[in-house]
């Protein structure tokens, strides 16, 4: 098997590098590079100090290679210029080829390279790959690398391989060996696929490749090479695989792109490759159709127009800035597109108005959300004329209660002419009840406006007035509706009526009286005291009142508690209208009433059975709800516990119930209490209240099981 060396010329002369070329070909010329067997390369002149190195990968010493032929290799370190310059010469020193390699990798490492490179000969024979890295600030050539190869005849046209703009292969591919047992696969992105730079293909090969290393090449539309390089591949125990990031030149019109992975072989083909042709968005460029430049518009505007490409999250992000710059209004709006292609649009855009109109700019952009990078933008300037002037009360809310002064806050849309706002304000017969102006300081007001106060109290209007400070906008003006509380005491004075119980009535506690007050009490209650026909205080308490202030005539109901006289009688209630401050009875009526006696309670006899006995109320008495009665059983009822209903006069049951009776015995009997509370009537009826004494088992032959006792009273519902 053939040895590849490579020979490195070391700081030859600091002379032009057309002319370093040329001595380097007499020089190999000259030691019978050609004349030999062997394919050994021939140092070309022995090495210096220089560090410079160049090693070619491919093609290998000797190799039989055709057109065109892979030219790959890496440069330590890498010249000034990071290219190197190759040329293909035949048996007789013709030159074949030539060109430069722009170098791949790291920036802190070797400088890889990688060329497919097409030439033109009518017959095979003998030829020299030289590859040749210059400084370009001095001419100096820094290491030149040089070996023997076969070359099989190629009598077509010299030239790059080209790539149609269609899907199909390049016209000249890179030649790949036939039976190769290495196989390249692309797995992502699909073919198609709009792309920028870098973009990263996923794949896999059969076999690791030599150094663990893939090659590649990008060419645009017409072929030119636009990116190189090379990425490693990995090895698990699920196979080799590549995840590659892979660099290149963006067309500067975008179009079709073809990305070319390949292994180089010794001869200076490939042992495999792969190819895929992918997209590439042309440049953003926003182009805005309508409303043209100038037009006088307003907010919103709605704008249409277009773009090359769908922009960043299919959005497109809007600002507008007055003549000084201040930005009146900002967003995004949707494009209607699909990704990889071009876009339209029509959005209706809001902004503010500058107070004094003017020249507005419209700057449209495509903007990358993620990193905030801005690809594209377009602006427009349009005329926007002076907003209306106008007036905006803030403060208070309409119909507020107010006083003098009142203190009114808002705003305008721009200062008015001297910086002051007149006011009227108008009585609720229209009259003038005050006027003059205050100062604004901008565009906001906080002004005390006073004012005499109607005596009747009533609605009142405030009217503000401002000539505007540009001659083409008439004046502004606003108007508020509030009221304002009497300053003199009503004309109406109080009075309560009591409409119900009628006098007289025999009542319990509580009791309920119904009336009407000629006008709102003072805080919202009216008061009351129950005392017995000697002048004891029974009870006292407060009868809320619904209305408000200004109400007249309002009726009210309230449920009044005392403790009843022990031997009954008469007990005068009194309903009064009280000043809290200074304690002042400004309204009072009275109603005298009347509470039955208990009955006489006779000496108990010995009760042989069980005797219920309802003591109060008696039959007519009015009740209210809840209703308190008492009485005695002759006997603890059999389960601790008497029963109790409440019945219509139909004998529709309304409540029904239990409550204890206290198991100690006083004298013979036994006393008790209940407060009954029920589903008051619509109207009101006489109801009957039975209390009775149940057993615990009853003779089913009874004609009333469940009971051995009762009673019942019939009273009147208040």
């Amino acid at each position: 098997m053939l040895k590849q060396r490579s020979w490195v010329l070391h700081r030859l002369f600091s002379i032009p590098s057309v002319a370093i070329l040329l001595i380097g070909s007499l020089l190999l010329a000259g030691c019978g590079l050609f004349g030999g067997s062997s394919p050994d390369p021939v140092p070309t002149t022995p090495p210096t100090a220089s560090d410079t190195q160049i090693t070619l990968d491919s093609p290998a010493g000797g190799a039989n290679v055709r057109s065109p032929l892979i030219i790959s290799g890496r440069v330590t370190p890498r010249p000034p210029n990071n290219t190197v310059s190759y040329s293909v010469f035949d048996l007789s020193n013709t030159l074949l080829a030539r060109g430069t390699i722009q170098l791949q990798g790291d920036p802190n490492g070797p400088g890889t390279f990688a060329q497919p490179v097409a030439y033109t000969l009518e017959q095979a024979g003998m030829g020299r790959v030289e590859v040749v890295a210059i400084n370009p600030n001095s001419g100096e050539v820094l290491a030149i690398a040089s070996l023997n190869i076969s070359l099989s005849a190629n009598p077509g046209q010299a030239g790059q391989t080209t790539l149609t703009p269609t899907n199909a292969p390049p016209q000249t591919p890179i030649p790949t060996i036939v039976g190769s047992d290495q196989t390249i696969t692309i797995e992502t992105p699909p073919p198609g696929t709009t792309v920028g730079s870098p973009v990263v293909i996923t794949g896999r090969t059969t076999q690791m490749p030599a150094n663990g290393q893939l090659f590649y090449l990008v060419r645009d539309q017409v072929g030119a090479v636009i990116g190189s390089g090379q990425f490693g591949v990995n090895s698990s125990g699920s196979g080799n695989s590549f995840n590659a990031s892979i660099n290149f030149n963006l067309p500067a019109q975008g179009g079709q792109i073809e990305i070319d992975l390949f292994e180089p072989a010794a001869n200076g083909s490939a042992r495999a490759r792969a190819a895929i042709l992918l997209t590439v968005a042309p440049p953003q460029q926003i182009t805005i159709e309508s409303p043209p430049p100038g037009t006088t518009v307003g907010s919103p505007v709605v704008i249409t127009g277009r773009t090359a490409r769908y922009p960043f999250q299919g959005n497109l992000a809007y600002r507008f800035t007055d003549n000084s710059g201040q930005n009146l209004g900002e967003g995004i709006f949707p494009v209607n597109g699909n990704p990889g292609g071009p876009s339209n649009f029509t959005a209706s855009l809001q902004f503010n108005l500058p107070a004094q109109g003017g020249v507005v700019r419209l700057e449209v952009y495509d903007q990358n959300a993620v990193n905030n990078e801005i690809v594209a933008n377009t602006s427009l300037d349009l005329n926007v004329l002076p907003p209306s002037q106008t007036i905006t009360i803030e403060t208070p809310p309409p119909g507020t209660v107010v006083g003098s002064p009142v203190v009114l806050t808002g705003r305008v849309v721009r200062p008015p002419v001297g910086g002051q706002i007149s006011y009227l304000v108008r009585g609720p017969n229209g009259t003038n009840i005050g006027q003059g102006s205050f100062g604004i300081n901008g565009t906001t007001f906080n002004a005390s406006i006073s004012f005499t106060p109607p005596p009747q109290g009533g609605a009142i209007t405030i009217e503000l007035r401002a000539n505007d400070s540009s001659p083409t906008q008439p004046p502004a003006s606003a108007s508020i509706s509030l009221n304002v509380n009497p300053t003199t005491p009503p004309t109406t004075s109080q009075q309560i009526t009591i409409d119900s119980p009628a006098p007289g009535t025999a009542v319990g506690s509580p009791v309920v009286l119904t009336g009407r007050v000629a006008r709102y009490p003072f805080e919202g209650n009216l008061g009351y005291r129950i005392s017995s026909g000697s002048g004891q205080e029974l009870g006292r308490g407060t009868i809320p009142v619904q209305g408000g202030p200004n109400s007249t005539a309002i009726p009210w109901v309230g449920s009044l508690t005392f403790s009843e006289p022990a031997g009954g009688g008469q007990i005068i209630v009194e309903v009064f209208d009280q000043d809290q401050g200074s304690g002042a009875i400004l309204a009072t009526a009275t109603l005298r009433l009347q509470v039955n006696a208990p009955p006489i309670q006779p000496t108990a006899p010995i009760v042989i059975g069980q005797e219920i006995v309802i003591e109060t109320p008696t039959d007519g008495t009015l009740i209210g709800n809840p209703v308190v009665l008492t009485g005695r059983a002759g006997l603890r009822p059999s389960d601790g516990n008497l029963n109790y209903r409440v019945l219509t006069l139909d004998g529709s049951e309304i409540a029904a119930g239990i409550f204890p009776v206290d198991p100690s015995p006083r004298s013979n009997t036994i006393e008790w209490q209940v407060s009954i509370n029920f589903p008051a009537p619509r109207t009101a009826q006489d109801l009957i209240i039975e209390i009775s004494d149940r057993p615990d088992a009853a003779d089913p032959a009874d004609d009333e099981p469940n009971q051995i006792a009762k009673d019942s009273v019939q009273v009147r519902l208040n």
